[in-house]
């Protein structure tokens, strides 16, 4: 069985996900009577720097990874290494500004996009919303999810 775990970005929580979680609580009834041996984790935003150190540290435990608009970084990258002063400064400012697809002056995600849109390595996706797509695309974002475990 599945076990997904989902860690949201900077200054969001848990209750990011609600859009997704409310449809995958049915799995924990049995998830609660099972030992987690594999897991899916699901990283938003800058929660892409956290699942790659978590993949690195345990891998045996962890079956895909999933980036949610998030930063991906190679071995030794930082997330400031992958941003520039423009979007450094958007992610400061924690403002209601961004896209998926269209941000405001560019995405701080899209060179990592480009680098893996054509990476036989990689399943990537494209999703009409805003930064936080597991609020504006939750069941598209769902699906994605749950075919990756």
């Amino acid at each position: 069985m599945t076990t997904y775990v989902l860690v949201p970005g900077a200054c969001h929580g848990g209750w990011c996900f609600d859009r997704l979680t409310g449809q995958l609580r049915d799995l924990v009834g049995a998830l609660e009577a099972e030992r987690v041996e594999n897991a899916v984790l699901v990283g938003h935003s800058y929660g892409g720097m956290v699942i790659t150190g978590a993949a690195d540290r345990v891998p045996d435990l962890v079956d895909a990874l999933v980036y949610v608009d998030a930063f991906v970084p190679r071995d030794g990258e930082s997330c400031w290494q992958l941003t520039d002063d423009r979007q450094r400064e958007w992610y400061l400012s924690v403002a209601e500004t961004g896209y998926a697809k269209e941000w405001d002056g560019g995405s701080p995600f899209q060179p990592t996009y480009e680098r893996l849109i054509d990476d036989p390595l990689w399943n990537v996706h494209a999703l009409d919303g805003k930064h936080d797509l597991m609020r504006d695309a939750p069941d598209e974002l769902l699906r994605i999810v749950l075919d990756a475990g």
